[in-house]
């Protein structure tokens, strides 16, 4: 007699679901029969699952490589490349093409083109949620008019994170925007963005414990409220002993790092200038001090850094990828003219060098070299 596998409980089917760790078994898991499609469409999210209040596990990462700019057959194609299988998926995405990317470990990516509007999209199931266009952002805070679009949309928005999935009602998404470096924010549905009035600089945003916190180009750490009225600021942490070229904001299971980032250059005497990775040094913020602490080990952490919201996962938990490692893409947007996508690689904590990702193609571009997004199927 041979066993009818649709009939399988739905409390199963969930149960072997939860325990994938790449977005392809979920793609292949659901491409078996209705039941146990509906088995994924049961919980409202599978890229972040919670096995209780304080520990969550994470799909593994994709790389999301650079647009095919000569290929006119194949432009609207977008490649990733799955650490977990070391393959590289193609994907049609002509809303994607020609547009600056900013990657997020919630499976959405914010875009931005030539039409200065400004989207949340899901490279997986196609799904566009609009945003503020560019021009509503506040006037005082805008760079000039005589620039053009292509200016614009190179230079309009440093970074970008969003709070939670866009498929609930409090997701709130917030920029990094203007030549000076200023914060705002929107949700979707919103008409214009809100500033947060703040004269630093700022480096880096990130949500730490459901809450937002910025990171200024000196590397002191604020906290920003984004419901009070109007939007506050406050001091949070003093910046680390040793200045560097970069500065991320990275939550592991409950505690702020600071990742810092060291580059040097290339090929100085060359036209094409840009600028390698060449070091990173790590600090833990004592919340009793503080004060940055400097790590000398990252032990089981694996961190994803570059053109997206920073994020960790254990080694320990996902087999394929490196512990005490820095996956890190090339975020150096002054440098994008010449040779956006240089600076990309693992770095290895304990020995201090860099190596290459299993792929060389499909990295370089003016507009949106690649970054890291975490897959998700809604």
């Amino acid at each position: 007699m041979v066993a009818d596998w649709s009939c399988l409980p739905m409390d199963v089917l969930v149960s072997i679901a939860e325990r994938f760790l790449a977005i392809e078994d979920y793609v292949s898991f659901g491409g078996v029969c209705r039941s146990w499609r509906m088995a994924l469409k049961s919980r409202s999210s599978f890229s972040w699952i919670e096995y209780s209040n304080s520990t969550k596990r994470c799909i593994m990462p994709w790389l999301m490589l650079a647009e095919k700019k000569d290929d006119d057959e194949y432009r609207n194609n977008r490649g990733f490349l799955s650490l977990y299988s070391d393959e590289v998926y193609a994907i049609e995405l002509p809303d994607l093409r020609e547009r600056r990317c900013w990657g997020t470990p919630l499976g959405w990516l914010v875009t931005l083109g030539l039409d200065l509007n400004i989207n949340l999209v899901n490279p997986l199931t196609r799904v566009q949620i609009a945003l503020p266009p560019q021009w509503t952002f506040p006037l005082h805070h805008q760079y000039p008019m005589v620039l053009d679009p292509e200016d614009l949309r190179h230079v309009s928005i440093r970074k970008a994170v969003i709070s939670s999935s866009p498929n609930s009602s409090d997701c709130v998404v917030v920029v990094i925007y203007s030549e000076f470096s200023r914060i705002g924010f929107a949700r979707p549905g919103d008409r214009a963005w809100t500033p947060i009035e703040f004269t630093e600089c700022t480096y880096e945003i990130a949500f730490f414990n459901g809450k937002l916190f910025a990171l200024t180009a000196r590397g002191r750490v604020f906290h920003c409220d984004l419901f009070s009225s109007p939007p506050g600021i406050s001091d949070y942490a003093q910046p680390p002993p040793v200045p560097s070229d970069a500065r991320y904001l990275v939550d592991l299971e409950g505690d702020l790092h600071m990742v810092c980032r060291y580059r040097e250059p290339a090929n100085a005497d060359n036209e094409s200038f840009y600028c390698l990775t060449v070091d990173f040094v790590c600090y833990k913020l004592d919340m009793g001090t503080g004060k940055w602490i400097e790590l000398s080990s990252l032990g089981s952490w694996c961190v994803f850094v570059g053109s997206n919201s920073s994020f960790g996962l254990r080694a320990s938990t996902y087999p394929q990828l490196r512990p005490n490692c820095i996956y890190f893409t090339d975020d150096y947007r002054e440098a994008y003219d010449a040779s956006g996508g240089c600076d990309i690689g693992i770095f290895d904590y304990e020995d201090e060098s860099v190596y290459p990702f299993p792929v060389s193609h499909d990295l370089l571009s003016l507009i949106c070299p690649p970054l890291w997004v975490v897959p998700q199927l809604r």
